[in-house]
């Protein structure tokens, strides 16, 4: 049985497009995304990809577009599955735009479609301001 070493909990997506290129050749192409978390996502490839090559991952929302590096660590036939290499601030503000407007690009499921960041309420990530930012539905009872 495979050990699960991801730090941020998985979103799965239903026929997500992004755009992927090799790093720093600003070639991009659609891809579907599998599903996402704040640490990386996995993505159908029609191309060759190997572990270890470097992506960069666009983005288009609506309000702006947003690039992530990425690192292949895992390549299963067409599956396909990155680390984000950004760092901390790149990572929030990634995060932030995509919980902003997530709704409105997708169809409403009983699923959570937010990303989130673990212990994002303890006292060592206040300085990222996100309690509100990443907070489910505050009137929803769990």
């Amino acid at each position: 049985m495979a050990v699960n070493r991801r730090e941020y909990p998985r979103v799965k997506l239903f026929r997500f497009s992004v755009e992927v290129s090799k790093h720093g050749e600003n070639a991009f192409v659609p891809v579907e995304a599998v599903n996402i978390s704040a640490g990386g996502l996995c993505f159908l490839s029609k191309s060759i990809i190997y572990q270890g090559d470097m992506l960069d991952f666009r983005f288009p929302f609506k309000r702006r577009e947003i690039i992530m590096p990425a690192r292949v660590v895992r390549v299963n036939g067409r599956e396909v599955g990155v680390q984000f290499t950004a760092d901390s601030d790149e990572i929030m503000d990634f995060v932030t735009t995509y919980n902003e407007e997530i709704q409105s690009m997708t169809i409403a499921t009983k699923e959570n479609i937010r990303l989130i960041l673990p212990g994002y309420n303890s006292p060592e990530n206040h300085k990222f301001s996100i309690d509100n930012l990443l907070d489910l539905d505050s009137e929803v009872k769990h």
